[in-house]
């Protein structure tokens, strides 16, 4: 997959161009999506203060598939949704929006570029976009492609996007001319200071980024993501890095081949970030990727540890007064390690009376070096959302239950749903059925209180899984199998006269869980199965103040015992991720 989600080009000729990208039909301007938070940052910063002959342009796009007239439409409003985000920034920008269509243009400039598309589809793909049929007639035709979702998949979530850009047209000869000067009065210094400088290599305490299950893009809060960035810009901005070497990887579990393309994805995605916080890194930036194997991990902090993108070394260029100091430090913190080992080797009542000023100006250094492991330590531990319960309502039941009783009850449904792992759950649910006027000994009535309990196995299969950021499903969604079992009471009576009993049945079945968002859902179920009941027939006496039974029996039945169309909230708790 080609990782365009962070799109920053040298401030070349005064012009600074970020990429901001949107989700599936969606105009909002959303920091925590993919790459965003880095191009919002880069451009926030530089359009605070803007001089006068300062000039604002974005240009939006939206993917191809849909209508061409909607997508229309789309653009602008991603468009509109960004001149507000600048516009909040500094309300003194004056932005220019260029609204554009579908972006074909990205679109055949990706598959030119993707190497491990195959030959046969990348022509089929490229005849069908320089054709010169319309644009929606090339969407039918890209969709009629059996390599079609890949497609979907790889491309099109980059195809969503705004371009802003800032140039400023009169502050370069300035500039120039400011450098110029400081070269011709620093040149001797400089050329001196150049012959001073040695290369070091390093390869440990440097950042590491993690990622989410199945995810190649970086979520600032997750799992201290947010200070190890932090600490990239940090050592970028110092100018010195020579060299660099990323490396990604992923958590074994799942297919191989999937696991290595997202360790691929991880590191190009970490790759991508520099460029567009540092684009005179390119060229510097070397990538690879580590393959984990069962072994690796036994329980889900393994797992966890695993999914990750980080600077495996890099080379720094230092000046000769640099390295001494590094040397110093190096000397200084092994002598405190060697002053507190013989501090713990010396009773309680030894008297060392020739180290104590050191040991107090020891003492202060190792307090600081704590007070840095501890800010680390906050640094790779973070919470995460994992879901916890979900809590449902069968509407589908309490309709028909209004209708089958003449509106002379309130049928009331509620169950909860509890996942466990990603692909079973537990369930449960409750169904009442309460009358208007209890009472009234006279008036028609349908008393049922049932409950049942099962379990449900989701595969993973959902039809909006294409149309995703995450190409993920969430726990409690998509197409599942149930097999439950109930129990219950009931009282139907008309005209004084009813039927009362037990009831006993089970059910198999089959499910859609349509999911919303993270919490909201829409389920539609039905089973079948066998049912058993025990019946007594009764009529009223003395006002209906006393039943006369007459007869009763059993009854089974073999059909439809459940269906359902029900609305589900999933709630989540907070778990603790460590690296």
């Amino acid at each position: 997959m080609l990782l365009l989600s962070v799109f920053s080009l040298r401030a070349q000729d005064n012009v600074t161009r970020v990429k901001v990208l949107f989700p599936f039909d969606s105009d909002s301007v959303m920091v925590g999506y993919r790459n965003n938070a880095a191009q919002l940052s880069v451009i926030s910063s530089a359009i605070t203060s803007l001089p006068a002959d300062a000039k604002v342009s974005v240009t939006s796009f939206s993917s191809p598939e849909g209508n061409l007239a909607y997508n229309r439409n789309l653009s602008l409003r991603r468009a509109k949704a960004m001149e507000s985000y600048l516009t909040r920034i500094n309300p003194s920008v004056n932005v220019e929006l260029h609204p554009g269509e579908e972006a074909w243009t990205e679109l055949r400039e990706s598959v030119i570029s993707d190497s491990r598309l195959q030959e046969n589809v990348r022509n089929a793909v490229l005849e069908i976009i320089g054709s010169s049929d319309d644009l929606d007639v090339k969407e039918a035709k890209l969709a009629a492609l059996p390599q079609y979702k890949s497609l979907y998949a790889n491309y099109f979530k980059q195809l969503r996007y705004a371009v802003i850009e800032l140039r400023i047209e009169n502050s370069a000869k300035s500039e120039e001319s400011h450098a110029n000067s400081e070269i011709s009065e620093n040149e001797g210094k400089s050329a001196e200071k150049a012959a001073e400088k040695t290369v070091k290599v390093i390869e440990n305490g440097l950042p590491t980024v993690f990622y989410a299950t199945s995810e190649d893009f970086i979520r600032p809060s997750y799992m201290g993501n947010d200070a190890s960035m932090k600490e990239l810009i940090r050592i970028l901005k110092a100018g010195n890095v020579k060299s660099m070497v990323l490396e990604g990887s992923a958590s074994p579990e799942g297919p191989a081949k999937g696991n290595e393309r997202l360790a691929k994805d991880r590191v190009e995605n970490l790759k991508n970030y520099i460029f567009g916080m540092f684009p005179e890194m390119e060229g510097k930036i070397t990538v690879v990727s580590r393959k984990n194997s069962a072994e690796d991990a036994t329980n889900e902090e393994d797992f966890a540890s695993l999914r990750y993108a980080r600077i495996l070394s890099m080379e720094v260029e230092e000046t000769e007064s640099e390295a001494k100091d590094a040397d110093t430090q190096t000397e200084n913190e092994a002598k405190i390690e060697a002053d507190e080992n013989e501090n713990e080797a010396q009773p309680e009542t030894a008297v060392v009376p020739d180290t104590t000023d050191q040991n107090e100006q020891n003492s202060g250094n190792i307090q600081d070096t704590t007070a840095v492991s501890a800010a680390d330590s906050t640094a790779v531990a973070d919470y995460t959302k994992a879901p916890l319960f979900a809590l449902t309502a069968n509407g589908l039941y309490t309709a028909a239950g209004a209708i089958a009783t003449g509106f002379h009850a309130v049928p009331i449904a509620v169950g909860y749903e509890v996942p466990i792992g990603k692909h079973w759950s537990i369930q449960s649910n409750y169904l009442i059925t309460v009358p208007w006027q209890p009472w009234n000994n006279n008036a028609d009535c349908a008393e049922l209180m049932h409950w049942d309990l099962g379990a449900r196995w989701y595969p993973g299969w959902s039809f909006t899984k294409p149309f995703k950021a995450n190409q993920n499903t969430r726990v409690l969604e998509g197409w599942y199998a149930s097999l439950s079992a109930g129990m219950g009471y009931y009282d139907f009576q008309r005209n004084g006269n009813g039927y009362q009993g037990e009831e006993a049945l089970g059910s198999l079945g089959i499910g859609y869980s349509l999911c919303f968002n993270e919490h909201w859902s829409l389920n539609f179920g039905i089973g079948v199965g066998p049912m058993y009941t025990r019946y007594r027939y009764y009529e009223g006496r003395s006002n209906n103040e006393h039943l006369m039974y007459r007869y009763g029996g059993t009854f089974t039945y073999f059909g439809v015992t459940d269906a359902k169309v029900t609305l589900t909230y999933l709630f989540y708790y907070k778990k603790r991720n460590r690296k």
